[in-house]
């Protein structure tokens, strides 16, 4: 196993803000840089915290209602990269991209599935989906990658 890494910075998109006020103190305490949404970024500057719009980070606006602001190469980039492999990191650097240490992320205010015809139409493809409600989908992405599998995650919003 790896030694710990010291987070640097966090990616913060949740459509709860119950319970965040600590967590993002916390991650201001820790000079940890918070990259943000729309209203979640609002919420994170009221507690007068300082934030950086991820619409700035990519240089491309939220669009469909909302619904699509993350889902960028800076963003996945941030994610992704593998930190042993210098290759990776020449990349991040030549793009301006940072590393995201944290991903924080809610996709609603109640966990919907999505029809077993799309699931087994990915099934077909060698693709699992783990249906999961955000506090668990953290858990699981944490642990993942503290065993050093390559880990990816995809909020689908449905409906």
């Amino acid at each position: 196993m790896q030694d710990a890494i010291q987070a640097k910075s966090a990616l913060v998109s949740v459509f709860s803000k119950e319970g965040l006020t600590p967590i993002v103190k916390k991650m201001h305490e820790l000079s940890i840089t918070i990259y943000s949404t729309g209203g979640t970024a609002a919420f994170i500057e009221e507690q007068n915290i300082p934030v950086k719009q991820v619409e700035d980070l990519t240089s491309y606006p939220s669009i469909l209602g909302g619904r699509v602001k993350t889902l960028h190469p800076k963003v996945f980039g941030g994610i992704l990269n593998r930190r042993e492999n210098e290759n990776d990191q020449q990349e991040l650097a030549s793009y301006d991209i940072p590393h995201l240490d944290i991903v924080l992320v809610g996709c609603g205010e109640q966990m919907q599935f999505l029809s077993q015809e799309i699931r087994h139409a990915f099934a077909a493809r060698g693709v699992g989906i783990d249906p999961m409600d955000t506090g668990a989908a953290c858990r699981t992405f944490n642990i993942l990658a503290i065993e050093e599998r390559r880990v990816a995650a995809a909020l689908v919003a449905v409906g």
